[in-house]
């Protein structure tokens, strides 16, 4: 089945959004082919959802700023059914960056912005006759934002309640499920690099909040409930933030307020510079 590449914006070059609501977008793999009766034919692989179920960069740089990202999905579908004994099931499609998916080197900076109730979900492994051979689960990896391999910036943002729902195997020998990483942000390979600054991440769904798996790592003042790979100081915080319910709070797009005693309160050290005004351009 073919990949699905961004449900609002595909992009090569520059792209700016401010004062946006990106919500209740969708990106969807197709489905594997199934294997014929003969004997050692193999069913086609569910093909991987890596686009940000909103927004796809391959290359070129991104700027967002007081805009919020919610309630967007990228699903792997399911993997080809196997046929007997002597065939393959397909593996299920992979989901990768349910909000914003970088790659191709691209450079990225988001401000004052909100990520709420976004989910990947990776497809489940075709049906594998008994004594066949079966696929893979997909994977589920970066709810919020994928960063295979760009120049990512946060700054002043919120992520929580993003999810993650890994494909499982079905029947067969061999094959395996897929796994869960990163709910608000997957930094994946060597020639990427994050700088977290002054940032909330939390009450991620089925996996941790932020995982670097490669990559350079910079940043300070961050409430971050669960991690990897994040350097000592950039982390300040790991209680939960205590945040009011997803809504409107005043300005164009929606976010998050803080509840009276949040661990976040005065968490920031303003390290990236003076903060002149928030997500309601206030």
């Amino acid at each position: 089945g073919g990949a699905a590449l961004g449900s609002v914006i595909y992009a090569e070059s520059s792209v700016q959004i401010t004062d946006s609501r990106i919500h209740s977008n969708s990106a969807t793999s197709g489905r594997g082919g199934n294997t014929v009766s003969d004997s050692g034919n193999t069913g086609a692989a569910g093909s991987a959802g890596h686009a940000g179920g909103a927004l796809f960069m391959n290359g070129g740089s991104l700027v967002v700023t007081r805009s919020s990202f919610a309630s967007n999905t990228a699903t792997g579908t399911v993997g080809g059914n196997g046929a007997n004994a002597s065939s393959y099931s397909g593996s299920g499609g992979s989901a990768f960056g349910a909000s914003i998916t970088l790659q191709g080197s691209a450079t990225a900076t988001i401000v004052n912005s909100a990520f709420s109730a976004n989910s990947a979900v990776g497809g489940n492994a075709g049906f594998a006759p008994s004594g066949s051979t079966a696929g893979y689960g997909g994977n589920a990896w970066g709810a919020a934002i994928f960063n295979r391999n760009a120049n990512l910036t946060v700054r002043n943002c919120t992520f929580s309640s993003n999810s993650m729902a890994r494909g499982v195997k079905n029947g067969g020998n061999g094959g395996g499920d897929g796994s869960n990483v990163g709910g608000a942000i997957l930094q994946w390979e060597a020639g990427a690099s994050l700088t977290l600054m002054d940032t909330i991440a939390a009450n991620s769904v089925n996996g941790n909040d932020v995982n670097v798996s490669a990559g350079a790592v910079a940043g300070s003042g961050n409430l971050v409930e669960s991690n990897a790979g994040l350097t000592a100081g950039i982390v300040l915080v790991t209680s939960d933030p205590a945040l009011v319910a997803f809504g409107d709070i005043g300005g164009t797009s929606q976010g998050f307020a803080l509840n009276l005693g949040s661990p976040a309160i005065d968490v920031a050290t303003c390290s990236g510079g003076i903060v002149t005004s928030d997500q309601r351009n206030l």
